[in-house]
């Protein structure tokens, strides 16, 4: 089980990074004053949160 733990939470991480790059270029194409710049960024602050959370859960897998 440890390993199948291991791989989601590393597949989870590889998602949140492509995620995270997508909403740093979107952001880059919007100006800050466009209706969806803040909806970008605030996809971009919880990909942050989650990349947190799985590193966090990478740990704990290590650990075990």
């Amino acid at each position: 089980m440890d390993d199948r733990l291991r791989t989601i939470v590393h597949e989870l991480s590889n998602v949140m990074t492509v995620i995270r790059g997508s909403t740093e270029l979107a952001k880059g194409k919007l100006e800050p004053d466009h209706p969806a710049y803040r909806d970008v960024d605030n996809a971009a602050y919880a990909a942050d949160r989650a990349v947190e959370l799985t590193r966090e859960l990478m740990e704990l897998t290590v650990q075990r």
